[in-house]
């Protein structure tokens, strides 16, 4: 997958996210960013790297009680 389609489909799961009748602010607050963070990635001006989506995807699956560390 090149650059301009892992943007496209960062895009795109915002949009469907928001569709769904999720705001900029829940979804940041799901992946622990700011909202600004989320409307950079949505309008292509910045990209989510992929360490930041997977630790932050998984720290979503986590129980909370489980401490992550390091």
């Amino acid at each position: 997958m090149c650059y301009n389609d892992y943007m496209n489909e960062t895009q795109k799961a915002i949009q469907a996210l928001q569709a769904e009748g999720w705001t900029v602010k829940a979804i940041a607050d799901v992946l622990h960013v700011s909202p600004v963070t989320i409307s950079r990635w949505k309008s292509g001006d910045r990209e989510p790297t992929f360490d930041t989506l997977i630790a932050r995807t998984l720290r979503e699956l986590l129980p909370k009680e489980v401490a992550i560390r390091g």
